[in-house]
């Protein structure tokens, strides 16, 4: 298998138990060598630990509390079983984790939240995946005042000047596939002249929870990386290795 693509937001434990060795197969067919499991509740947290664990150095779990889907009634037990869970298991990311203003939570949860992962991401030094839906202002407000270890801005899509704020706090932004849509002229003009050290590829199947495509796989991480290529006007190759070089850095982990 040529080593070609990372995918660093793939949500491969929402694909029934039964589909993954197929779907695994057909991701090695197309050069995909390794992908991110973000994890979205402590539900799942077993379920992507084994995924890694069956498939070593091609999975690599990351854990954390999905903002659409936290519970009040219980936000500190789950805080500390994540806590707790970090301590004594492997990660290479905490999250997804963030803020959704576009949902039904409580605003002023999600921020105690988020700022509970910030601190577990200084306190285990590890990268936060954050994702933002109508609240990149408050993120990066936030950012500004309280650093985590690392962070990338998942799916990004903002404003020139939001995009700018996060390159100064020395962030990275996900491309994923709402950078291929037609109606995407805005992003698809920052992402021409991106820095090429301060990105990462992504396909978040099988759903895109912003862009809302009904149909999303792992393999359209070709086609994120081939229309970024075109809009630098730049060589496949060149996209695949700045995103390897970008995902060891940012993960603290080589791949290859």
């Amino acid at each position: 298998m040529q080593k070609y693509f990372i995918d660093s937001h793939l949500h491969f434990d929402f694909y029934p138990q039964n589909d993954h060795k197929s779907i695994k197969q057909n991701m090695q067919e197309h050069n995909i060598f390794a992908a991110i499991i973000p994890a979205i509740h402590i539900n799942n947290f077993l379920t992507i630990q084994k995924i890694s664990q069956k498939n070593p150095a091609y999975f690599y779990p990351a854990y954390g509390l999905h903002p659409c889907f936290l519970e009040a009634r219980n936000i500190q037990e789950n805080l500390s079983y994540l806590d707790d869970f970090l301590a004594h298991n492997q990660a290479i990311a905490i999250g997804e984790c963030g803020l959704d203003f576009y949902s039904d939570i409580d605003a002023d949860l999600q921020i105690k939240v988020f700022l509970s992962h910030i601190e577990l991401s200084n306190k285990y030094k590890l990268p936060l995946i954050i994702h933002t839906r109508k609240s990149l202002e408050k993120i990066l407000q936030i950012l500004e005042k309280k650093s985590p270890h690392n962070f990338v801005i998942h799916n990004f899509s903002g404003s020139d000047i939001q995009l700018k704020k996060i390159f100064d706090l020395d962030g990275f932004i996900g491309i994923g596939r709402s950078s291929v849509y037609a109606k995407a002229l805005r992003l698809q003009k920052q992402l021409a002249n991106i820095p090429t050290n301060r990105y990462l590829l992504e396909t978040d199947a099988p759903k895109d929870i912003k862009t809302q495509y009904s149909e999303n796989n792992p393999l359209f991480i070709q086609q994120v990386a081939n229309n970024l290529s075109k809009i630098r006007a730049v060589k496949i190759e060149q996209i695949v290795e700045e995103n390897i070089r970008n995902s060891e850095i940012f993960f603290q982990h080589s791949f290859t």
